[in-house]
């Protein structure tokens, strides 16, 4: 093409005839027009595409570069003004998993642990399943529970969709903290009794005693495991994952221990946290086989004021 074009610029500068020297000339400026306008277009893509790859959403403008500088307090507080105001939730997957990765494990602990410190009351429902005497649970329990963190006040109740459907459990340790008042489901709903908070009865549905239902316990057991993976020489999770659990999106870290049990809770635990609250919301922990033998989810957290009538069995809404 340069061929053709200095030839026709050969023949305007010739001693050709006039016609065609303004053939040439023409055609000379309309090649020039063209490579004009295709210099003009590609110069507008190369922008738009500078453009593409540098400019964030607004929400992922605010993620600070320093973050995996900052201490674990000053991380925790940034994560949960972020939950707090939607810039979390905001972000894509991609995004989530990049800025995850720059949190520390103390971090982490800290903000999960600072969400949970003014729940003070509160309701949830809860989906576990577990393997109990070596038997993992065919469909998850589900249970309705109101909480109160002091004095301990707990009201569990277990719903239709679950295999003990009826049963109903209060526990309050200003009057017998040792033991809770309960009944089962069915045709024994009428006999309401006195058991032990961790007696063989209590533990033929739950490897857990009752007082380890609450939020709380899960982020305190949260911190002491991350404290053990750090002395252990693991500092960051194995992979984070986003993820929709019951409808609820979450950002999931996988903690692989190095000996796993009873060294650690699990060999293998999943974490998932909520987008709008710092809370654990999902928890599946794995044997040293790498079989589970727990998963829990967190439904439906609502901050609440009780009144005293919530734990007591006189309760008329309640089946004692």
């Amino acid at each position: 093409m340069a061929w053709f074009a200095g030839r026709a610029v050969g023949i305007t500068a010739s001693g050709a005839p006039a016609w065609a020297r303004a053939y040439a000339h023409a055609w000379v400026c309309s090649w020039a027009r063209a490579w004009a306008a295709l210099a003009a277009l590609a110069a507008l893509a190369a922008l738009a595409l500078l453009a593409l790859c540098t400019t964030l959403p607004a929400h992922a403008q605010d993620i600070p570069p320093g973050l995996s500088a900052m201490d674990a307090q000053a991380q925790a507080d940034w994560l949960t003004q972020a939950a707090r105001d939607g810039r979390l939730e905001a972000l894509d997957d991609t995004q989530l998993v990049s800025l995850f990765r720059s949190v520390s494990a103390d971090g982490l602990a800290a903000y999960v642990k600072q969400g949970v410190s003014n729940l003070d009351e509160y309701e949830f429902e809860m989906w576990r399943q577990e393997r109990i005497n070596q038997r993992w649970a065919a469909r998850p329990e589900h249970l309705e529970v109101r909480y109160r963190r002091s004095p301990m006040q707990i009201y569990a109740k277990w719903l239709p969709d679950g295999p003990h459907k009826g049963q109903e459990v209060i526990y309050d340790e200003t009057q017998r903290p040792d033991q809770m008042y309960g009944h089962l489901g069915g045709l024994l709903r009428a006999l309401s009794f006195w058991i032990s908070l961790d007696g063989a009865m209590a533990q033929t549905q739950s490897n857990h005693s009752l007082r380890d239902i609450g939020l709380q316990y899960v982020a305190d057991s949260f911190g002491a495991e991350l404290a053990k993976f750090q002395a252990a020489g693991i500092h960051a999770p194995s992979q984070i994952d986003i993820e929709e659990q019951r409808g609820t999106r979450l950002v999931v870290f996988t903690w692989e221990s190095p000996t796993g049990r009873p060294a650690f809770y699990a060999k293998r635990e999943r974490v998932g946290i909520d987008l709008r609250h710092p809370w654990i919301r999902l928890v599946e922990s794995f044997d040293n086989d790498g079989e589970p033998f727990e998963k829990i989810f967190y439904d439906k957290v609502v901050a609440r004021r009780f009144g005293d009538f919530a734990f007591d069995p006189k309760n008329p809404d309640y089946r004692f």
